[in-house]
């Protein structure tokens, strides 16, 4: 296996890796979720807002917005029973919809 390969399946590795320990730790987030006020809940929506729109801005700055793009809605949990794109059931249905 040569180096680009190594390098790509290293990578493929890491996001599914990230994917599954976060789907895995959802309940225990939740239940941390709960005993939370409602301004601690609001401060730290506003700080997870924040760094998601920097990594848009990077993705979009850096030329690499077709490439997300593609990316996101290749991706399973953007298609309905018919395997058809379904912007409504993607979290970034609205951000791509123009």
């Amino acid at each position: 296996m040569d180096e680009k390969n190594k390098k790509e399946l290293g990578q493929t590795i890491l996001v599914n890796l990230a994917k599954n320990n976060h789907k895995a730790h959802r309940p225990t987030l939740i239940k941390k979720l709960n005993n939370l006020s409602k301004d601690q809940l609001i401060q730290n929506f506003l700080i997870e807002m924040d760094a998601k729109n920097e990594a848009y801005y990077f993705i979009i700055e850096s030329g690499y917005y077709q490439q997300f793009h593609d990316y996101h809605f290749n991706n399973k949990s953007c298609r309905n029973e018919d395997n058809k794109q379904d912007s409504s059931s993607c979290g970034m249905g609205l951000l791509f919809a123009g």
